[in-house]
């Protein structure tokens, strides 16, 4: 498993539902999410990222988005 899959899939655990994740957290979210990524790259990690998490993570963004104003990095 790669470090980014670890990281969604440990907050998509949290709140299954993108709908309920706090706004409070998404900023540290994005930020654990980028690190991850770069690690995964630095370290040539295969298999990555899940579809259904990814699928999980674009929703987030979607919420994020149309809820609070909140745009991805």
């Amino acid at each position: 498993m790669c470090t980014y899959s670890m990281v969604s899939g440990h907050y998509q655990g949290l709140w299954p539902n993108p709908a309920d994740f706090p706004p409070l957290h998404y900023p540290n979210f994005q930020e654990l999410i980028r690190k991850a990524r770069l690690y995964d790259e630095m370290n040539q990690q295969r298999d990555c990222p899940d579809p259904a998490k990814v699928k999980w993570q674009d929703e987030l963004e979607r919420v994020m988005r149309e809820r609070y104003g909140l745009e991805p990095k």
